[in-house]
């Protein structure tokens, strides 16, 4: 490891943009989070997962 870098140039944000996908922010009830963690595949995957139900591929 260097004793120090260089970020002049840096850049805030994600590493790798996501064409197509836009972050946003949402408040969902304890309940929804609550059943989608227990489904097996955490809420982040799956509620997009159900979100696309009936579309081919899956977000995570």
């Amino acid at each position: 490891m260097r004793k120090e870098y260089d970020f002049s140039n840096g850049k805030r944000g994600a590493v790798i943009p996501s064409p197509g996908k836009t972050r946003i922010t949402i408040m969902l009830k304890d309940e929804v989070i609550e059943f989608f963690s227990n489904s097996g595949r955490g809420a982040r995957c799956g509620i997009p997962d159900h979100d696309q139900q009936g579309t081919a591929g899956g977000s995570c």
